[in-house]
């Protein structure tokens, strides 16, 4: 059992950089007597995006984590990437790094390294995410079952596999949130161009505190919202009686929901860990606030989390906030899924909810897919 690794990246740009690590006789780790739970690359560097001020090549350093899970039925593949802090970084006092990945697995049975093949896995998509550093903050997902891998669940045939990541490479979604982040960042001051982590919810630079249904609280400063979005510009200078008071009670939103959006306008990027639920109750807020960027972060991550047990959700939430893309990713869905779907409680449940506008949309979807 070995493994192996190769990195490469663009003559022209720092950006993307793809890394490729080899695990030679991968099915010696998935013996669910003697499983090995953890295989962990060694490090590798990936270049850092250069500072305008400081013509310093820089570069991240990383390690991959491969994961087997045995869990009940769940016998499947994880990968997590975990950030390394580099002596820049320590030397700058910087606790984390926020990059863009996509997971890519191939694998090889027959013994010929020009014969890899690579397979369908649970997401495909690349995710944004701001890593904090050393293994316990790991980020990564699911990528595939262990029987996917091996034919019959016969894990005693010899097998490869290739797990390619690519960082920094975006998709069209990604690359114009980053030009709309690079255009904020040149129009904002240097203040609020950086993340204002270390500030969130302390109460030593915290002039407003929000309160909720639970009891929780949540510290800001005016300042800090204000700056990012009109909404709270218009709460704290306009006529809302909120614009003198002190404490701001929220009624009727889930503390967690209303922390996911202040996290966002302190940090300029998602907590990490937010499930469906926070994600979806985080759109309702960003939508009420007119957060446009954030609306679309959050409706791209809802999406890359579709599934047979939650596209009913986020169609309905599509229709009602009249969010094309939330809608479209759902009835995409529920054509290529439709004879899987189409008897199940959740269809039932659209059916009761709908309108005859929607109705209509749902069957033309159904026969001619999403125009």
């Amino acid at each position: 059992m070995s493994t192996t690794a190769l990195s490469t990246v663009s003559n022209n740009s720092c950006l993307p950089f793809i890394h490729t690590w080899v695990i030679k006789e991968f099915q010696h780790f998935c013996d669910k007597q003697n499983l090995l739970h953890f295989i962990i690359s060694e490090p590798f560097n990936s270049p850092a995006p250069t500072d305008s001020n400081n013509k310093t090549k820089l570069e991240y350093t990383w390690r991959l984590v491969a994961d087997i899970e045995n869990i009940g039925e769940d016998f499947s593949l994880y990968m997590y990437i975990v950030a390394l802090q580099t002596d820049f970084e320590r030397e700058k006092k910087l606790n984390d790094r926020i990059s863009t990945f996509k997971f890519k697995v191939f694998k090889n049975q027959h013994g010929n390294i020009n014969s890899f093949e690579e397979f369908i896995m649970f997401n495909r998509n690349s995710f944004t995410h701001r890593t904090k550093f050393g293994i316990k903050n790991a980020h990564g997902g699911k990528l595939c079952k262990i029987n996917q891998l091996f034919p019959n669940n016969d894990i005693s045939i010899s097998t490869d596999i290739i797990i390619r990541v690519h960082i920094n490479e975006f998709n069209e979604f990604e690359q114009s949130q980053t030009n709309l982040n690079n255009l904020n960042n040149n129009n904002n001051s240097s203040l609020f161009s950086y993340s204002l982590d270390q500030f969130f919810n302390n109460p030593y630079f915290s002039d407003v505190t929000f309160t909720f249904d639970c009891g929780s609280e949540l510290k800001a400063s005016r300042l800090v919202l204000a700056a990012k979005s009109t909404y709270f510009m218009n709460m704290f200078t306009g006529k809302w009686t909120e614009s003198n008071q002190t404490k701001i009670a929220i009624k009727g939103v889930k503390y967690d929901y209303y922390k996911a959006m202040i996290y966002y306008l302190y940090n300029g990027s998602l907590d990490s860990g937010l499930d469906l639920d926070i994600l979806m109750g985080l759109f309702n807020e960003a939508d009420m606030c007119q957060i446009e960027d954030l609306i679309k972060i959050v409706a791209n991550k809802i999406v890359e989390m579709i599934s047979n047990e939650n596209w009913h959700e986020i169609l309905l939430m599509g229709w009602q906030s009249n969010n094309n893309y939330l809608k479209k990713a759902a009835l995409k869905f529920v054509h290529e899924n439709w004879l899987n779907i189409k008897d199940t409680e959740n269809m039932k449940f659209i059916i009761e909810n709908l309108n005859v506008e929607w109705m209509e949309e749902l069957m033309s979807v159904r026969f001619f897919g999403v125009l």
